[in-house]
């Protein structure tokens, strides 16, 4: 019984976790023909900016992360050098 109620929670979780984001924003029904289409029109659009703004941040980090792994890379090969340097002199 007791793993009935935990894999039952698993699964709840899990299809918790699944829920798609989908932008609400403009996401309005009018009995208007021409204004329903402007508003479509004004949704696509800012989807596609908001495309573009998520991919320029996405390489921002990016690029970011690679400048982290490099300053990691440079830091540690530093100290190394410092502790050779620590270890010659105690020797």
């Amino acid at each position: 019984m007791k793993y009935w109620i935990i894999l039952t929670s698993l699964i709840c979780l899990g299809y918790s976790q699944e829920k798609s984001k989908e932008d609400k924003f403009l996401n309005i029904k009018v009995q208007d023909a021409t204004a329903q289409g402007e508003i479509d029109a004004l949704r696509k659009e800012y989807l596609d900016q908001k495309k573009t703004i998520v991919i320029g941040y996405k390489e921002k980090i990016k690029t970011l992360k690679n400048e982290q792994k490099e300053d990691m890379k440079s830091l540690k090969k530093s100290f190394r050098q410092r502790l050779r340097e620590v270890r010659e002199k105690y020797k």
